[in-house]
């Protein structure tokens, strides 16, 4: 990467983090990633978010984690608009705040993302952090309900099953995943 192309910096990032182990280096791959990241490349600032949200492969962070995920969101991204509603309504890296994990899943579902409606959506009809709004919460469930293919829960089915005590299946984590690198 003679030529600092931040494009470059981050796929160079992604096969150190994901080669095989000949060419796999931890190390080498978040040093790209956040020359990347530093760039303004927001994929590598989501990656990033990632890589110390979950703490699979470097020491967790959720410091680090909402500084690379507030960057992403800054730029407009859905996923880390995600992320950063679930990182509220947790309390991680931060106290426990559900109007703002809100505010997060709202900015993310009018983005498009579908695993953001839904969690709107059961926060909406069961009023936890936000006004109880059962056709809000009904407008949000139909937007998820297009991602049924994607794995998450139709909106539809949670309606007519009467899962409307809060809980929901799966993990909120796992409604703002990255795609596989």
């Amino acid at each position: 990467v003679d030529q600092e192309d931040p494009t470059a910096m981050y796929h160079l990032g992604g096969l150190y983090l994901q080669g095989d182990d000949e060419i796999k280096d931890v190390e080498k791959g978040i040093q790209f990633m956040e020359q990347a990241a530093n760039r303004g490349v927001t994929q590598a600032q989501l990656w990033l978010g990632e890589i110390y949200l979950n703490g699979a492969i470097a020491q967790q962070d959720f410091h680090l984690a909402v500084k690379w995920f507030q960057l992403a969101a800054n730029a407009g991204d859905k996923g880390a608009l995600c992320h950063l509603g679930v990182m509220h309504e947790r309390g991680e890296g931060m106290e426990v705040d559900l109007a703002k994990a809100a505010e997060f899943y709202l900015k993310s579902a009018e983005k498009g993302h579908a695993g953001a409606a839904y969690i709107l959506a059961v926060m909406l009809y069961s009023g936890q952090g936000v006004d109880k709004d059962q056709a809000k919460a009904i407008r949000f469930f139909e937007q998820s309900g297009s991602c049924s293919a994607e794995g998450y829960p139709a909106g539809s089915s949670f309606l007519s099953k009467g899962c409307c005590s809060g809980q929901r299946q799966g993990t909120m984590q796992s409604w703002c995943d990255l795609p596989s690198w």
